[in-house]
């Protein structure tokens, strides 16, 4: 396909910047990758006469309502951002947006390259849960302290948690750590290169994702393509791809069924 395609992300503040980068290379289509921002890009592209198109990595009306007002911002951008088209990355997302009457609407899954986590595994002295995401309500971080602290309360604490990552609840969530008397459990990484993401999937024992509302994250991919075992919530897209022959799903925010779920592990 010979088209030259403008791809990034658009930072807020950034319009001017976008307009002048445009400019100068002429793309023949825009790529935006959230409903906010992607309006910002969209709009300084059509002002160029550059059609653009949206993947939306999950989407806030069908969570919180369409009447609700994040799901009333949330399809008003999408509707000003005139796209040529919009992709999803889960079926649910697809429905919900042509069932608001968006028809050029197309379900493209992500994907992960298997081979990038064929190297050798390093067994941690302890048995290893990984989370890989941002520090936001949306991931249930809150949820999944919770459930630490379930099992431990149960005496059922040999093992350890390494949350990949950083948002703006990370500082609340490191004090909720310390005030529970978890810092030898919870281990903040925080943002990590590629290389050293590959190399913490490839020394755990199993991947667990809480979130509230998901699309189709590719961060369980990963976690497969490393051979891990799945804990996460049946959100969003999740249950497209999670069964019970391949994850244990929990539904979202109930700390003590993720909590039973890590112990099953």
């Amino acid at each position: 396909c010979n088209v030259r395609l403008g791809l990034g992300y658009l930072e807020q503040g950034d319009v001017d910047r976008a307009r002048a980068e445009l400019s100068r290379i002429r793309p023949d289509v825009g790529h935006a990758h959230a409903p906010d921002l992607g309006f910002a890009a969209a709009t300084v592209a059509r002002d160029q006469g550059i059609p653009s198109i949206l993947t939306c990595h999950g989407l806030w009306f069908p969570v919180w309502g369409a009447k609700s007002l994040r799901g009333r911002a949330e399809l008003f951008l999408l509707r000003r951002g005139r796209y040529a088209a919009i992709a999803t990355v889960d079926r649910a997302a697809q429905d919900a947006l042509r069932a608001r009457g968006f028809p050029t609407v197309v379900h493209v899954p992500n994907g992960v390259d298997p081979d990038e986590f064929a190297g050798p595994r390093e067994e941690a002295e302890r048995f290893r849960f990984v989370f890989a995401g941002r520090h936001e309500p949306q991931k249930g971080l809150d949820v999944l302290l919770g459930a630490i602290s379930t099992l431990h309360a149960e005496g059922k604490d040999a093992f350890e948690v390494l949350l990949i990552g950083h948002g703006s609840l990370t500082p609340r969530l490191k004090e909720r750590v310390r005030a529970a008397g978890l810092d030898a459990t919870v281990k903040f990484l925080g943002r990590i290169d590629r290389a050293a993401l590959v190399r913490v999937y490839l020394s755990a024992s199993a991947f667990v994702l809480p979130s509230r509302f998901e699309g189709f994250p590719i961060a369980i991919l990963e976690a497969w393509a490393a051979g891990l075992p799945v804990v996460a919530t049946s959100a969003g897209g999740i249950p497209e791809v999670c069964t019970v022959e391949n994850a244990i799903l929990v539904p979202p925010g109930d700390s003590s069924r993720l909590a039973a779920a890590m112990d099953m592990i």
